[in-house]
């Protein structure tokens, strides 16, 4: 597997918002269910790309006024987890979480409830295991 860089999960996941939510209408929700169903198959090969593209997408999302519950829920939680990596380019993950808890704070955005079946993708897709059907979230 070719590695990739951060800044190119960051350049990435900017022009995919760009480019889904101005030329096929997608909406941030839509976005983000989209860009983590088609990069699954790295997550559960590389723990620090999994979360540097969350880390994006939680940013990016914000920046846009909006954000899923299940990926809000998800950033609630990974600071120790992010912490634990052991990556070359670890400082600007933990640089970027920074900047998203600070922005989580001060922003002005909303946190859009999302059904079940996406955030059962969503789990799935990234491997956690977190949503059940009769979960209430």
């Amino acid at each position: 597997m070719e590695e990739l860089s951060y800044e190119e999960i960051i350049d990435y996941v900017a022009s995919d918002f760009d480019e889904d939510m101005e030329e096929f209408n997608f909406t941030v929700i839509e976005v983000t269910a989209k860009i983590i169903e088609e990069q699954h198959f790295i997550f559960r090969e590389d723990p620090f790309i999994k979360y540097a593209y969350l880390v994006r997408l939680g940013l990016e999302s914000i920046a846009r006024g909006e954000i899923a519950d299940y990926l809000y829920e998800k950033l609630a939680t990974i600071a120790p987890i992010i912490a634990a990596i052991k990556h070359k380019e670890i400082a600007s993950l933990k640089s970027d979480l920074a900047l998203y808890q600070r922005k989580q704070k001060t922003a002005i955005y909303d946190v859009i409830e999302t059904p079940f079946p996406t955030k059962a993708s969503a789990d799935y897709h990234l491997g956690d295991g977190l949503y059940k059907e009769n979960d209430s979230l």
